[in-house]
Order: C-alpha cells, then structure tokens, then sequence
C-alpha cells in the first residue's frame, strides 16, 4: 500500500520522507528516476514498504520547481542579502526573474542589522520595493525580527535563498532552536562565503509551516527569450503601458515610458542598466542557441 509523504532530505540517494506522524528513510526504484527525472526537496511523493525498508514508487505532480537551488512545491521564497559578502545584484536580478517565473512570492530580507547594514538596505528598497512583497531588514539576534519573519511564513513552505554566508544558516537556526545548522563565515581571502549548507532541508516550525534552508550559490544561469524578460519586472509594468510600441523591450526603443520613468528617477537607474545587460545577455545566448 501507498503512503503520501514529503521529502524534507536528501543526502547521497537517499531520502528523508515527512509521513506526517513520523519521518522515514527511502531509496528511489530506478523507474521512479527514469520517469520522472530528478528528485527534489519539496518533492510529494508515494513510498512503498518492501521488507523492512521503504522505497519512493511515485513523484506526485509539482506546483512548482527550481534549478538553483533544486526544490519543488515552493510557496515562498526569502531572498537573504548581506553586506559581508558583497551583494551580487545582478545574480539577485536573475534570481528574481526565476522566481516570477514559477509564480511564487518574494521577500528580500537584508541581514545582520546589528552589523550596520542601513545602506544596502536603502539601495535594496530603491531597486525592489515595487517588484517583491517588501524588503525587511532584519537581525537573526534579535527575537522581534525574527517572529516578524515567521508570521510571514504561516501555513507555507518557504525557502531561504541567497549567497553563502549571508545569514540562511542562522535565520533558519533562530526560527527553530532544534534546527541547529552549521553556520557561515567568510572566507578572508576571497571575501566569499564558505559554503557550510551542502544540501537543501526543510524544517518544520509549527503544523502546516516549513521553512528551508539552502545552499549559497554565486552563480546562476538564466534561460529564457529575451523578449519575455520585461514580463518579470514588476516595477516595469506601472509605466510600460504608456510606451509608444506594444512590443516595447525598453532598450532602443523611441518614447519608452520606462526610459523615460529611470530618467525622472522612478525607476532605479542601477536596476534598468542591469536590466539591459541581461536582456543583451539573453539576446546573444539566444541568436548563438537559434541561430
């Protein structure tokens, strides 16, 4: 017989499988892998009793899925930012569009507030407050930011994304004291986080509500046609519809509304030069892809 379950884990193979009233360890059957192609946290899925152990005999139809980092059935996701290491916006940027995309809810959430971090959180609300949910800035010291942040997962499965060492670990370890993930530093060479999350896990705070940890990443590889890319900024739309052309891209396009909104300083003048960057990105990607 069947069970329905959710992996919460994986490491090497096998997985950790949320069955409600207790968790278990399962091998995928080959078929599973053959048909359904790679499992990911998030993943609801049929496990099976063969002897004394447990096998996943069916993947059951995902809401939505991510590539980096590789999870599935996401209802929302906090995007972590730090000063230390260096914010990477234009990876943000990418990010977010990759978000829109799968439909799921963003917050950008500037850690580490005891550390002084009012200017990257002045530039984030500059360049996002009109494309995610809101910007917070927070301290994961700090009880009061910290259920802030918890009242906004209720009843959802988040995950935590961001660069390595930029405060998931710690964030994830404050909402859930059992929780105790390894956490961060910098690396002084570098100025890079070092990587101390390898895989992704959720963790439950209270019934029906999951927070996931990831792991940082410093790169990200966006596929998508280049005419599509507007779609997905948000802060775009409020004066696109006043642009001369319908199919306008805002790039060279005569009486741009958007230009002219980055102009008067209604849209943040850093996030449309990187906007143009990744659609040329894009373009080139595209033409060398088809020709």
């Amino acid at each position: 017989m069947a069970i329905l379950g959710r992996i919460v884990k994986g490491v090497g193979g096998l997985y950790t499988v949320d069955l409600g009233d207790k968790k278990i360890n399962a091998l995928a059957r080959k078929s599973v892998k053959y048909t359904s192609g790679n499992i990911l946290i998030g993943d609801f899925v049929e496990v099976e009793k063969e002897g004394e152990s447990f096998a996943i005999a069916k993947i059951a139809e995902r809401k939505n899925s991510l590539q980096r980092p590789p999870v599935a059935n996401i209802d929302c996701a906090f995007l972590l930012i730090s000063k230390t290491p260096e914010p990477d916006f234009y990876l943000i940027d990418k990010m977010l569009v990759s978000l829109s995309m799968k439909d799921i809810d963003v917050y950008v959430i500037i850690t580490k507030a005891d550390l002084g971090m009012e200017e990257i959180y002045d530039r984030a609300v500059k360049d996002y407050k009109n494309h995610v949910k809101d910007v917070l800035l927070i301290s994961s010291k700090v009880e009061e930011d910290v259920n802030k942040v918890k009242e906004l997962m209720q009843g959802k499965l988040s995950c935590l994304i961001g660069q390595s060492a930029v405060g998931k670990s710690s964030l994830t370890n404050a909402l859930d004291v059992k929780a105790r993930f390894e956490v961060g530093e910098l690396s002084k060479k570098i100025n890079r986080g070092k990587q101390t999350t390898r895989h992704s896990e959720i963790v439950e705070l209270s019934p029906l509500t999951y927070v996931m940890d990831t792991p940082g990443f410093s790169f990200f590889d966006l596929d998508i046609p280049p005419d599509e890319l507007k779609k997905h900024y948000f802060d775009f739309n409020e004066y696109s519809q006043d642009c001369k052309f319908r199919s306008c891209n805002h790039v060279d396009e005569p009486d741009c509304a958007v230009k002219h909104a980055v102009e008067k300083g209604l849209i943040s003048k850093e996030r449309y030069e990187r906007y143009l960057e990744l659609y040329k990105e894009l373009k080139d990607k595209w033409r060398k892809k088809y020709g």
